[in-house]
């Protein structure tokens, strides 16, 4: 890939790294920042169908999907690490995760991965990742992930 950062995505070069897709392709825009580090942004608007049950009059983007946007944005490097090429990224574990605050509907997130080991094992790839979501200045959650990184067909192995 290229050396030259910031690399920009929208929404449709995110479409090309990660197979994610509505409901579930939470971020929007995102640039690699790096060979290790990307950024992505991503909206909840108020019409998402999660806002009715969590929590009626009071709605907040779950906890889940925030730590999910981490895991996103992680993913968008995996485009630019050599050993990464065609492999999907899926979860293998949580560490200290926190949530300071919440997103509420129609709020912008700015989120922040940065993949802070990984080694190729077979065919796949294992590492963790670094994570912050933000609504403006404030870190609403932070945590450190587990991740594989496989080829397809292994997806249903993990």
């Amino acid at each position: 890939m290229a050396d030259s950062y910031p690399i920009t995505l929208d929404l449709e070069g995110i479409k090309e790294i990660l197979p994610h897709r509505k409901p579930a392709l939470y971020i929007c825009r995102g640039e690699i920042l790096g060979p290790t580090k990307a950024r992505g942004w991503a909206i909840f608007p108020d019409d998402w169908p999660m806002f009715e049950g969590h929590f009626p009059n009071h709605p907040v983007v779950p906890g889940k999907d925030l730590v999910e946007c981490i895991g996103q944005t992680a993913s968008l490097v995996l485009k630019i690490i050599p050993e990464c090429q065609g492999l999907i990224g899926v979860f293998t574990g949580f560490e200290k995760i926190k949530f300071r605050g919440s997103v509420h509907p129609n709020e912008e997130i700015s989120i922040e991965s940065e993949i802070t080991a990984h080694k190729k094992l077979g065919n796949s790839v294992y590492g963790t990742v670094v994570g912050f979501v933000k609504v403006g200045e404030q870190t609403i959650a932070q945590g450190k992930i587990s991740f594989a990184a496989v080829p397809p067909e292994k997806m249903d192995k993990v």
